[in-house]
This record gives C-alpha cells, structure tokens and sequence, in this order.
C-alpha cells in the first residue's frame, strides 16, 4: 500500500475514550524520497483551550522517517497554544500500516513524557475532507 496521500480519522486518549469525545485527526504524506525522509501535513481539530464547547482545527508540518524493516512511521513536529505564555511542545506520532485493513494504527506522545498520551486510527482517503 503506498504511504503518500490523506490518512483521515481519529486520535482519542485510550483510558477514557468512554468520556471524552474522539477528535478528527489527518495526516497527508507528500511523495516519499529515495532516503526514506517522510514530510507530512498534521491537522488536529480540538477544543479550544477555553471553556467555549467551540472546535478548531490546526495545521502543522512534520517530518520523520520510515523504517524499512519494522515498516514504522515516525513523525515529529511542534505544537502551538493559543494560551498566552504557554510554550509549544514537541509531538511525535509513531505508526505501523496494516495493509490488510487499509488502516494505519499509532500513538500521539509529547516528547516531553515518557507515555503516549493518546491513539489513533486512520484510513487512507481519495480526497481532502477539511
């Protein structure tokens, strides 16, 4: 299955998925080079960092690689808080393709802890739904 294109789907926290409320959660691979370097497009929808029930969507830009023998994909890029004082914080996304599902199945760790803090689950989509 090739790795290029809009993955789309969900990133929600695993212990209590139950509670809170899955958010969209996209990721576009640009074409893959020979040196196995991975750029990509994230876009996150949440909510605001207020107590307004508003969501948002976000766009960052992550760069990674691709391990040839495990067939894992990780991606870092730097967040951004539209609290004032409040520091961008590095994210990383580790991700294996199951090409028998047609799903790519990962987590969402802020470089800062040790655990990941969420899951995602995406599915390889023909065109841009944001």
């Amino acid at each position: 299955m090739q790795l290029e294109g809009i993955w789309t789907g969900v990133l929600f926290i695993d212990k209590l998925r139950q509670f809170i409320e899955d958010e969209f959660f996209q990721i576009e691979i640009l074409p893959i080079g020979t040196d196995k370097v991975i750029v990509a497009t994230v876009k996150e929808q949440g909510q605001r960092e207020s107590l307004s029930p508003d969501k948002e969507t976000i766009t960052y830009r992550a760069t990674g690689r691709i391990d040839s023998e495990s067939g894992e994909i990780r991606l870092v890029y730097e967040t951004r808080s539209s609290l004032a004082g409040k520091e961008a914080q590095s994210v990383e996304l580790i991700a294996k393709v199951n090409e028998k599902t047609g799903t790519m199945k990962g987590h969402y760790r802020l470089m800062s802890q040790a655990d990941p803090q969420a899951s995602f689950i995406l599915r390889k989509t023909e065109k841009e739904p944001l």
